[in-house]
């Protein structure tokens, strides 16, 4: 059997570039005519196995019905030939079939192209599968490949592999110039791509053991091993290893499947080894994007890829600026100290990028990478306004939209910032607006001033590690929903991992933890009793220093939010026992007690048990406005009543 289609995809090439009828004595038409002739009459069956072979190129009647009457000739290359030219014309050869079943039970070779014939023609595959069978254990390794691919689904994996792996494996090192054993390998690939699919797991000890030094097509190995889920067992090791072999194409596959491993205890494993691969000069770009991926736990290559930016091409750089930015985001999972370290180290490279990189993209990432460093505010105004003085102007309008994010915060690039207007010398609306906005003072999205950590770090350390494993950002937006949803381990993190519990959320009115906590937690007038997720977390703030009496914008404090929202008396009680003040008065002269008036829940019992009254005169203007309101009347009432009068001790 000939496997290269070569000479048939070059005579279709120039089958393409036949003038139409009025060309009807051509070269080709008295070619195919000479076929016709030969397939039928030729005594000599190689010339009648290469007429078969031609006439596949031609979809006229005449060809369909010659090469039907072929699947009957005595010599099986002959046959072979028909039947693969009949599956290449399958969409005009459907008159075929019958014949085509005959050849089911003939030699192997003749069989397969027979069932794919059929199939392509829309025969059931069930059909097929007695001769696919069949030819599972004869017939040259192609045969055998063919038999197996069409047995996907109808035979068990595992009888499948053999054939199909080692089809797969004869092609798999098969070089660019090789266009037809690259073919081959692809297609074996995507056969076994299919039966990884079924996800029959005794299928994985043969194709590891294939990974052995030495094998060809290791990177599609790693492919198809990839599909399986669960992974194979120790898959994180064998690709760790895989990154070590001559062969930059595996140990490139190896990095892109190590990156999809983004547990912590995983990432911490492959990172070291990722890292070592900056050495080479192949791998360099696939290394750096990977170890952006880990994050800060990739902080001890921040040295190696700062020089890249410095000294690498033009893609390198553009990635080593990018992963510079992302090692050391001040709000991913990472302890402040491995965060500090990297933003040593990059800010003098990423700040040489910006002044003099000639590849605008690569500024720009830099730019974006510098922005999100752990550095004093000051610092990174400061060192992002120096590209301002590029005279080519690139970068400009990155550098504009971060400053201009950052706000009051970037009062440091307020010099640079008007410099710039002045000598762009005509009006922009970017260029004002980002003055604007740091003139303001008014900051969005502040630098979180983080508490000096004490001791080993060890809490640190394990906070940031519960928040990467929970895909929780270390900042304020996450901090804030932590607080909302009253989410007790979240909070508690963010906590250990330096967060003031004082934190102000300025995009809230100002709201303290405190406040946050109590105007948007689960409490509910309604429930009984709050949740007790409300009462853990609101303990633990107090616990870590939280000001019971700080006020937001509005000089509303977390007593008020509480009673407003419909917390219960342990919670109220919790609040009043850390020194919360009762008669404390919102901006319009409200008390916490009168926040909660309105729906009268039973946690206001708590204040006046704690010797909260209200005047005489003001206790009258309440039972009025709620004279609808019997409820909020009777509380009203006991608010105004003496307190009692103090037991004395007996003497």
């Amino acid at each position: 059997m000939v496997e290269s289609r070569l000479s048939l995809r070059v005579l279709a090439l120039a089958l393409s570039v036949i003038p139409g009828p009025a060309a009807a004595d051509s070269f080709f038409d008295k070619v195919h005519r000479k076929d016709l002739e030969t397939i039928a009459r030729s005594r000599k069956p190689e010339e009648r196995a290469s007429a078969a072979e031609r006439l596949g190129s031609w979809d006229d009647p005449q060809s369909v019905a010659a090469l039907t009457q072929a699947l009957g000739d005595p010599d099986a290359e002959v046959r072979e030939n028909a039947a693969r030219s009949l599956w290449r014309l399958h969409k005009v050869a459907g008159s075929s079939k019958d014949a085509l079943r005959a050849r089911l039970d003939d030699v192997p070779d003749v069989a397969m192209m027979a069932a794919g014939a059929l199939e392509s023609m829309g025969v059931d595959a069930e059909e097929l599968v007695p001769a696919r069978r069949r030819a599972l254990g004869h017939g040259n390794p192609w045969v055998r490949f063919v038999a197996a691919e069409g047995l996907i689904g109808h035979a068990p994996p595992a009888m499948l592999l053999d054939p199909i792996l080692d089809y797969y494996l004869r092609y798999g090192d098969a070089p660019f110039s090789d266009s037809e054993g690259r073919q081959q390998r692809d297609d074996a690939q995507a056969a076994l791509a299919r039966l990884a699919k079924t996800q029959d797991r005794t299928l994985i000890p043969p194709l590891v053991d294939a990974l052995r030094p030495g094998t060809p097509g290791r990177k599609g190995m790693l492919r198809v091993l990839a599909a399986f889920a669960p992974p194979p067992d120790a898959w994180r090791d064998i690709l760790i290893d895989l990154l070590a072999v001559m062969d930059t194409e595996t140990q490139a596959e190896a990095i892109a499947q190590l990156e999809k491993l983004t547990d912590e205890v995983d990432v911490r494993a492959w990172a070291p080894a990722v890292g070592r691969l900056l050495a080479n000069r192949g791998l360099r770009r696939d290394a750096t994007e990977a170890l952006a991926i880990a994050g800060p736990i990739a902080h001890e290559h921040a040295p190696a890829i700062a020089q890249l930016l410095l000294k690498g091409n033009e893609n390198e750089r553009e990635s080593a600026a990018e992963a510079l930015g992302r090692i050391g985001d001040r709000s991913a999972p990472g302890t402040r100290a491995d965060k500090e370290q990297v933003a040593r180290v990059a800010l003098p490279a990423l700040q040489e990028a910006i002044r003099e990189d000639i590849v605008s993209r690569v500024c720009e990432e830099a730019v974006a990478a510098l922005d999100k460093l752990q550095l004093e505010p000051s610092v990174a105004a400061a060192a992002l306004a120096e590209g301002l003085s590029r005279p080519d102007g690139v970068g400009a309008g990155q550098i504009l939209f971060a400053l201009r994010n950052r706000g009051g915060e970037a009062q440091a690039a307020l010099p640079a910032l008007e410099a710039y207007q002045a000598r762009v010398g005509r009006k922009s609306e970017t260029i004002d607006e980002t003055i604007a906005s740091v003139r303001s003072g008014r900051v969005r999205q502040p630098t979180l001033a983080l508490a000096r950590s004490e001791g080993d770090g060890s809490a640190e350390v394990r906070a940031h590690s519960y928040l990467r494993a929970k895909g929780v950002a270390f900042d304020e937006a996450q901090f804030e929903r932590a607080l909302m949803e009253a989410d007790l381990q979240v909070v508690s993190a963010f906590l250990d991992a330096g967060m003031s519990p004082n934190h102000v959320f300025v995009e809230t009115h100002g709201q303290t933890a405190l406040c946050s906590l109590m105007s948007w937690s689960p409490c509910d007038e309604k429930v009984r009793p709050t949740a007790d997720n409300v009462r853990e977390t609101l303990e633990l703030l107090l616990a870590s220093g939280a000001d019971v009496n700080k006020t937001d914008a509005n000089r509303i404090t977390p007593l008020m939010h509480a009673a407003s929202n419909g917390c219960d008396r342990v919670i109220m009680r919790t609040l009043i026992k850390a020194g919360a003040r009762l008669g404390d008065k919102q901006t319009d002269g409200l008390t916490a007690f009168e926040f909660g008036l309105y729906s009268a829940h039973d946690g206001l019992e708590e204040l006046i048990a704690a010797g909260f009254r209200l005047p005489a005169a003001r206790a009258q203007e309440l039972i009025a406005a709620y004279a609808g309101n019997p409820r909020a009347q009777a509380l009203v009432r006991k608010a105004s009543a003496p307190k009692p009068a103090a037991k004395k001790s007996a003497p």
